[in-house]
């Protein structure tokens, strides 16, 4: 008998015995998650508990959704991921605000297996969301700067290139300035008001800031209602968006670690 006959097995007859199983699964996710600074290390243990106890709650549901079209390893890895997401918006005073920093995303473990399994489940959140991008056409450039900016990743030249490819030197170099460094010291004010000066200046327009904050929430909102139309188990909303584009430009593509697949 395999490793995936017994689970399925647990699955259908014994689902404490299966979570008990996966102990380690759900303490390495965690682990992971407070390694991206999404949760805080003093947290830990509440956090295993309340997972736990979510995924008790919800037994059925989990019995009566597997379809058979992953292993339960990688099923309840997936499950595992969203349920720590949704405590990551439940209870936002466990969050550092650092979350999102594209140098905090590493290699946590040279285990083949878990590699797999995480790349299975991301794979394809990122290519719907690649997808996405790619239907606003010329404004492609743009709205990739945009996301950048409201994740707080440090922006490259390509970026305002792209997005300006005449953009005069002297703006070219203030905008690397602020944005190509760590910039988690601005509020999202402070972002908004610079950006609308280099759009204006840039774009030779003279559109105010709650202008520009509505034209990127409208393209925020048409990107999570595709991928929420993409399967009827997505639960994307802003914060959960915001780290699916954290993973989309770490490491140009190469993620170790999953997003979420399933909401429960």
């Amino acid at each position: 008998m395999t490793n995936q006959d017994i689970d399925i097995k647990l699955l259908e007859q014994d689902i404490p015995a299966l979570l008990h199983k996966y102990q380690y699964k759900i303490a390495f996710i965690v682990d992971d998650f407070i390694r991206q600074r999404v949760f805080v290390s003093t947290d830990r243990a509440d956090i295993i508990q309340s997972i736990n106890e979510q995924l008790f709650r919800k037994s059925t549901k989990i019995q009566q959704q597997y379809n058979g079209a992953a292993t339960i390893s990688t099923y309840l890895s997936a499950i595992i991921r969203n349920t720590c997401l949704q405590i990551h918006r439940q209870n936002k005073r466990s969050i550092k605000k650092e979350a999102y920093k594209k140098e905090t995303t590493t290699h946590l473990t040279d285990d083949g297996e878990q590699n797999s399994i995480n790349h299975l489940i991301i794979e394809d959140e990122i290519q719907k969301l690649d997808a996405i991008i790619k239907t606003f056409g010329g404004q492609e450039a743009k709205v990739k700067l945009l996301l950048k900016l409201i994740c707080r990743l440090p922006i490259e030249e390509v970026d305002v290139l792209q997005t300006y490819p005449n953009c005069p030197e002297i703006y070219f170099t203030k905008m690397m300035h602020e944005f190509g460094i760590n910039y988690h010291q601005y509020t999202d004010k402070e972002i908004f008001e610079r950006l609308t000066f280099y759009i204006n200046i840039l774009e030779k327009k003279n559109r105010t800031t709650d202008a520009i904050k509505k034209w990127l929430s409208y393209k925020l909102s048409h990107i999570i209602k595709v991928l929420n139309q993409t399967s009827p188990t997505a639960n994307y909303d802003k914060e959960s968006l915001k780290i699916l584009v954290t993973y989309y430009y770490s490491n140009g593509y190469q993620l170790e670690n999953s997003l979420k697949k399933y909401s429960f």
